[in-house]
């Protein structure tokens, strides 16, 4: 899948417990709608993105920058500490 959008905040570099590097971010993907006989509606989507070929990437992924990005999605389902269920999409 191919997404579109704006880096919502610096990438990071992690590393595996193996000592493998990923570089992580998070895009916004903006959408804009008119339904009939309504006014505009704008709806954002927030992607977490994990990078692995190189950490080099993670200078050039800063906040409001535009990238495309391409791979997997997946959806995450998890549990909050205050017991809330809730979803992430990666």
């Amino acid at each position: 899948m191919t997404i579109l959008g704006r880096i919502t905040k610096d990438a990071a570099v992690g590393s595996t417990k193996d000592d493998r590097k990923v570089v992580n971010f998070s895009i916004a993907i903006n959408e804009r709608y008119k339904p009939k006989n309504g006014a505009s509606v704008r709806v954002t989507t927030y992607c977490n993105c994990s990078y692995w070929i190189t950490k080099k990437v993670a200078r050039h992924l800063q906040k409001g920058t535009l990238v495309e990005v391409s791979g997997r999605i997946y959806v995450k389902a998890y549990v909050s500490k205050d017991g809330i269920a809730k979803a992430s999409l990666n």
